[in-house]
């Protein structure tokens, strides 16, 4: 909500003064209300919604002068609800009342100050409420619940579930296909307005309407014609001003709309692309199946990197284990490539460009064409020529695997969509393999004793340097240095620095 008024910010002692007397006379205010609006003329279920309008102003008043911005999100989303039976006028019908009765009250304190502090800043915050109403839609579509219209036409229907048209002098209302002056319109549909009863009736062309349809397009006559698209026009005959314009701008915008959404319903490429998402939300929720049914690390990587393939529209997958302490890649599972060719690769780190770029950006990544990202001899071997390569993750966002995708050597490419559903599908499956990888890993609860210079040399550990080169970085003797790891041995219960590096990442101590 934006304000449009700044009103004076009251002094604790005349917030709690002001919350004091409302609630200390909320009975009083409720039935100052009950009086005023057993004056209006309206059905009980407007006076319900009513009702609650009053009550949210009167219960929430504590809220407004705390935190008027929350106050005023509320607000908005309670209009939502109470839009459904009431027009925008009885809203701020509601809203003045609350003014004028809790002015009332303010002026019973013979305190000026306090009296001129509290009118202004209710005054303000009752013109903000008002503001806010007109933020929303100007019409309210009511929804028809008789069986008999069912049977009339769509602008009918439209027309019969406003609430504005003692304010609108419109004697009927049309849609037409031609606006040309030199021959008449042709029209679709009708409806003229009876305003003894207050009600919209269907109209059937005849000689006599067709004519006046004709004479407001060409201008002969009082009325006014508002562009629905290329081929229809909305046709008034009335008064025109600034008020029935916006009335009729909002009606074409809703038939607009709906014609829109029919030519959606009914257009066979539009119709193909939903059930394309169809589909891909079924494969989705079957990937998903396969995460949950699958207990061994295999069976699980063998079916998703199958799934992955069929969702995402590729025709072959490899993956990849990436071990950051080696600093190598290992591949573990295939689909539609030889297993066995996949699980004889054993690359160090700085052999596969495409790993470093992969760390970097820990999204997938589109490789037109990757001849100088990998190996001369693996590209030749699985003929390869455009990738996508997606990192796998593990605790705090590191990537612990890729995944290479491809169309069977042939070159392709990429839209954004499918990254993001292959992001998706990998984010699942790194979720679920870290459980089962860490499940039955026991809890070191001796981590916390080490030290910030064993949390240190365990780190340069972990980025690959030798006993000697952490001695240099750190200036400290190799003995030293060797000390700190036997200690960080003991405290982590591993055998050596491989094992004593696996429990610091899965305890966080290190990156």
């Amino acid at each position: 909500m934006t304000k449009y008024l700044i009103g004076p910010k009251l002094q604790p002692n005349e917030v709690e003064q002001m919350l004091d007397t409302v609630y200390r006379e909320y009975q009083e205010c409720l039935t100052r209300w009950n009086i005023k609006l057993s004056k209006i003329n309206v059905n009980n279920e407007e006076k319900k919604s009513l009702a609650d309008v009053f009550r949210f102003l009167l219960g929430h008043l504590d809220l407004a002068l705390s935190d008027e911005p929350s106050f005023f999100d509320k607000f908005q989303q309670m209009i939502l609800d109470w839009e459904k039976t009431l027009n925008s006028n009885r809203i701020i019908f509601a809203i003045g009342s609350f003014e004028q009765i809790m002015m009332e009250m303010i002026l019973q304190n013979r305190n000026h100050l306090y009296v001129n502090n509290c009118y202004q800043w209710i005054h303000t915050l009752c013109m903000n409420l008002s503001f806010s109403i007109t933020q929303h839609q100007l019409l309210t579509f009511g929804y028809q619940h008789n069986k008999k219209s069912r049977s009339i036409s769509p602008l009918m229907r439209l027309l019969q579930g406003q609430d504005i048209w003692s304010n609108i002098n419109w004697k009927w209302v049309a849609i037409a296909t031609s606006l040309s002056s030199k021959r008449r319109c042709e029209i679709l549909d009708i409806a003229m307005y009876n305003f003894e009863l207050e009600e919209w009736f269907p109209a059937y062309t005849h000689e006599e309407l067709t004519l006046s349809v004709h004479q407001v397009v060409s201008g002969k006559t009082e009325g006014f014609v508002d562009k629905i698209n290329e081929k229809l026009y909305l046709v008034i005959k009335g008064k025109k001003d600034s008020l029935t314009k916006r009335f009729a701008q909002q009606l074409v915008l809703w038939i607009r709309h709906a014609i829109e959404l029919s030519k959606m319903y009914y257009n066979e490429d539009i119709q193909q692309t939903i059930h394309d998402q169809i589909l891909q939300y079924e494969a989705i929720l079957e990937f998903d199946n396969a995460l949950l049914s699958t207990r061994e690390i295999q069976d699980t990587l063998s079916s998703c990197v199958e799934h992955i393939c069929h969702i995402a529209g590729f025709q072959r997958s490899a993956l990849f284990w990436y071990h950051s302490f080696f600093k190598n890649i290992e591949g573990v599972q295939s689909y539609n490539v030889p297993l066995e060719d996949i699980q004889r690769i054993q690359e160090p780190e700085h052999n596969i460009p495409i790993i470093s770029m992969i760390l970097d950006a820990k999204r997938p990544v589109h490789f037109k064409q990757v001849e100088n990202y990998l190996p001369s001899h693996h590209i030749e071997h699985f003929h390869l020529t455009s990738l996508l390569v997606a990192p796998l993750y593990g605790e705090n966002h590191h990537v612990t695997g890729v995944l290479l995708l491809d169309q069977n050597g042939r070159p392709f490419d990429v839209s954004d969509n499918t990254i993001e559903i292959v992001d998706s599908l990998l984010s699942r499956l790194s979720k679920n393999l870290h459980s089962k990888l860490y499940s039955n890993s026991p809890v070191i609860k001796t981590s916390s004793l080490l030290s910030h210079r064993e949390k240190q040399i365990l780190q340069l550990s972990a980025d690959g340097y030798s006993t000697k080169h952490i001695a240099s970085k750190l200036q400290l003797s190799e003995y030293t240095v060797n000390e700190y790891i036997n200690s960080i041995f003991k405290k982590l219960k591993a055998k050596n620095r491989t094992e004593a590096v696996a429990k610091a990442f899965r305890q966080q101590l290190i990156q």
